[in-house]
């Protein structure tokens, strides 16, 4: 048995308190939740997710505050270095959402996404209503789930709507702040190395990936979780240039923000976290405030590990059709597609294409040359891995519009990537690599605004013309009850709705609400999407079933849908 030099044993004796301290209130966390009814398990989760979620926001509040005083930066420096950057951050950002005004553009996520976030702001707790009937001139829930999606997103949009009111736009002004912090923080990342043109030609080449304008004019969080993403691999950096506790307690701070983002971003983090815990090795011994900041990570995720247990569950993936939902049958597939429509030049591809091309070339220039030193490499393996990832999720082939989305941290390295040729050639070279990026970011962005880039997909349309036949029915909004199976988007915008399930199994209450005339009205909506989605949410056709009904509305244009009452 190999012996353990007396200097080593008493280094892990000095974090023995802190592992304890780790692993202790996670896993009182784990016992209550083991021990409690499903009803209580389910409520306790619910609230858990989102009180977690201050907790996260005031953590990392308080390392950026630490990094700040240990930089002691003096505000006019600061001022002169990046007041640029943010200006200019904001008018491209009221640009971009003034030529390409924002809307749902991948409907099930965003709905899901708003609807959570209003759930936050009414009840505090992290859960979605599908299901809600009038009462009293309003609506009340009656059938609620736990979203799979990390409530981060959410959450900010919740305190958006604590602040201005409840509103789906809120979601769309939370993309705008993060796509202006994404935009600065390009900025401000590139400023010092290469200089200012430089500087502004990154904000711009981020913006001549159509991407980019794609998923900051939705209401998606995947445009949180590559901000959120750049920003850790910007505090990494940092702190592998230089260790010390700020730099530490910094990028834990920018860490447990972005392992709330999304699904893969925990896995992305505790990747990233073991690259910089290697490479600092020997260089750093980190002080008690350090090792406290650690200590309260498990703590701070884990309620997204309770999420991530409940977002396993198949029923939340109906279209895998039972396949499995990660596999390398499924890189196989997506891979070769992948690579063709990444350098696609067509100024209409969404994907990165032209600037693409640029940056491989780039990338084989850098090679040639080696100018990639091994620590900065080695960050990028994170980036390379969750990429790596969605390719081998069922549904992460670009063939598929939707999931084009989950490729937009990698479209962000790839837009910044022929910024190396700057610093290869000298930075002579700025400014015409700033005017090329413009002149795309304003080409591609126009491609975005026609259409063409990213054209309607059929949940949007549907939506579309769901709203449309609600808007000529001619009923009162607030003692009408909708069945349909587009439920949940009629709850999130603000109306009482139940889908054909839920109808079938509350039938009597129901009846019992139209006795006491909080419901005047019961309209059946059909859609194309109906056979589709009868698995989860039932058929509108086995509520007509005999009764008597009216046609309201009938729409048999492009998409077709009818409006029925049941009389």
């Amino acid at each position: 048995m190999p012996v353990v030099p007396a200097p080593d044993r008493r280094r892990l004796l000095g974090w023995m308190p802190w592992a304890i301290a780790a692993a202790l209130p996670p896993l009182v966390l784990a016992l209550v939740r083991a021990g409690s009814s499903d009803d209580a398990r389910w409520w306790f989760v619910a609230g858990l997710l989102y009180w977690s979620m201050p907790a996260v926001v005031l953590f990392a509040l308080a390392a950026g505050i630490v990094r700040w005083r240990a930089a002691a930066t003096p505000w006019r420096v600061a001022l002169r270095r990046w007041l640029p950057g943010a200006v200019a951050a904001v008018v491209l950002t009221g640009a971009l959402f003034l030529a390409v005004p924002p809307t749902m553009r991948v409907q099930f996520d965003e709905t899901s996404l708003v609807n959570t976030s209003l759930t936050m702001h009414r009840h505090r707790a992290a859960m979605m209503t599908v299901g809600a009937v009038p009462f009293e001139g309003d609506f009340v829930g009656v059938d609620n789930t736990i979203d799979k999606r990390p409530p981060l997103f959410s959450f900010l949009a919740s305190v958006l709507h604590d602040v201005t009111g409840p509103r789906v736009a809120n979601a769309f002004v939370l993309n705008a702040m993060l796509l202006t912090i994404l935009l600065f923080a390009a900025f401000a990342a590139v400023r010092e190395r290469l200089g200012l043109a430089a500087a502004f030609a990154a904000q711009m080449l981020l913006l001549a990936v159509p991407l980019t304008t794609i998923v900051a004019t939705s209401a998606g969080f995947d445009l949180l979780a590559a901000t959120l993403f750049a920003v850790t691999l910007l505090a990494a950096h940092d702190f592998g240039q230089q260790p010390t506790n700020a730099r530490f307690v910094a990028f834990l701070g920018a860490g447990m923000l972005f392992a709330q983002s999304r699904y893969e971003s925990l896995f992305a983090f505790v990747l990233l976290f073991a690259l910089v815990a290697w490479r600092a090795r020997g260089h750093w011994r980190p002080s008690a405030g350090a090792k406290a900041a650690l200590a309260l990570c498990p703590l701070l995720v884990t309620p997204l590990l309770f999420l991530l247990e409940i977002a396993r569950n198949p029923n939340f993936y109906p279209e895998a059709g039972g396949a499995p939902l990660v596999g390398w049958t499924h890189f196989a597939a997506h891979v070769g597609p992948w690579l063709r429509e990444w350098f696609r030049p067509a100024l209409d591809n969404p994907l990165p294409g032209v600037v693409g091309i640029a940056a491989l070339a780039t990338w084989i220039a850098v090679a040639g040359k080696r100018a990639v030193a091994r620590p900065d490499f080695l960050l990028l393996l994170p980036l390379l891995a969750v990429t790596g990832l969605v390719m081998c999720w069922f549904s992460g082939g670009v063939d598929d519009p939707i999931a084009l989305r989950l490729y937009l941290p990698f479209a962000c390295f790839t837009a910044l990537s022929p910024l190396a040729v700057v610093g290869l050639v000298g930075r002579r070279a700025a400014p015409w690599l700033l005017a090329a990026a413009a002149g795309l970011a304003a080409w591609r962005t126009a491609e975005v605004a026609n259409g063409r880039a990213f054209p309607p997909l059929a949940a949007a349309r549907v939506v579309a013309a769901v709203e449309g036949a609600i808007g000529r029915s001619g009923v009162d909004a607030r003692t009408t009850l909708w069945v349909t199976t587009m439920a949940q988007h009629l709850v999130t915008t603000g109306r009482a709705a139940v889908c054909p399930m839920a109808f079938a199994a509350r039938v009597n209450e129901i009846g019992h609400l139209v006795a006491q005339h909080e419901v005047h009205t019961i309209c059946v909506i059909e859609t194309p999407f109906d056979e589709a989605l009868a698995g989860g949410y039932g058929h509108p056709r086995d509520v007509l079933g005999s009764r008597p009904r009216q046609v309201l509305v009938r729409a048999d244009g492009d998409v077709a849908v009818t409006v029925l009452r049941l009389r």
